[in-house]
C-alpha cells in the first residue's frame, strides 16, 4: 500500500501524547507511529482544538457551560480556527513533494486561553448569563459520565471529563509565546475573539440579534 502513494497527511492534535491519562490523546501518538511505519516520509499535522460553525467547542461552550467548568475552568488551550487548519492542509497537498523522512507541524491557536476566559467571552458576545454554578467535583463528573454512556445519543464521556484537567501543549509560562509553524505555511492564524460573533449570534435573543 504504502508503494502505491507518494505522499501522506495524518491530522492528529496538538495534544498527541502516548503517555497522556486520555486514550484520545494517548491514541492520538499511537496513530501517529503506525502511520509513520507504513509510510516513512508521512506529514504529521497536529492542529489545537478548532472553533468554527457547528464546532464542538464554542457551540458546546454555548449551550452547555457548566460541563465545562470542571477544574474550576482553568484548564488552558489553544483553539484554532478550522478554516486556517485547512488553509494549511491545502498548502501541504498543494506543494507537497516526496520527503525523506517523516515532519511534524504544530498548529496552535495564536493565544491562549482559560475556559473560564472562553466562557466570559462567549457571554460578552451572546448577551447570555453564564451563571458560573459551584465546580463539579471530578470522581462525581466521571461516575455520571460513566453512567450516561448506556444512552443511545451522544453525552459527555469519561475520557472529555479527563481531557477537561489537562492543559494544551504551549499554554504554560515558557509556551505562551510559541506560535507553532505557522510560519512555514505563510498563514498568521485568526483570533477566536475576532471570529466569535459569526459562530455565536444564533445563540443571542432576538432583541440583541443585529447588533455588532
Amino acid at each position: 500500500m504504502a508503494h502505491s502513494v507518494s505522499n501522506f497527511i495524518q491530522v492528529s492534535h496538538l495534544n498527541a501524547d502516548a503517555n497522556s491519562p486520555s486514550r484520545f490523546y494517548a491514541t492520538k501518538a499511537a496513530g501517529e507511529e503506525v502511520v509513520k511505519s507504513a509510510f516513512p516520509n508521512a506529514v504529521v499535522v497536529r492542529p489545537g482544538a478548532y472553533f468554527g460553525h457547528e464546532d464542538k467547542l464554542l457551540n458546546s461552550m454555548a449551550f452547555y457551560p457548566i460541563l465545562w467548568t470542571l477544574n474550576d475552568a482553568k484548564t488552558k488551550i489553544r483553539p484554532v480556527h478550522v478554516l486556517d487548519v485547512a488553509q494549511a492542509l491545502s498548502n501541504l497537498v498543494g506543494g507537497a513533494k516526496n520527503a525523506s523522512e517523516s515532519v511534524t507541524y504544530n498548529l496552535p491557536g495564536p493565544t491562549v486561553h482559560s475556559y473560564a476566559s472562553l466562557l466570559n467571552l462567549i457571554q460578552s458576545v451572546t448577551y447570555n448569563s453564564i451563571g458560573f454554578a459551584p465546580t463539579i467535583p471530578k470522581s462525581l463528573m466521571m461516575t455520571a459520565s460513566k453512567v450516561a454512556q448506556s444512552a443511545w445519543w451522544p453525552l459527555l464521556s469519561p475520557d472529555e471529563v479527563e481531557r477537561r484537567y489537562i492543559d494544551d501543549v504551549g499554554t504554560d509560562a515558557k509556551g505562551e509565546q510559541w506560535q507553532g509553524d505557522w510560519d512555514k505555511f505563510g498563514i498568521t492564524p485568526e483570533e477566536v475573539e475576532n471570529l466569535a460573533i459569526t459562530y455565536l449570534r444564533r445563540y443571542r435573543s432576538a432583541c440583541y440579534h443585529e447588533l455588532d
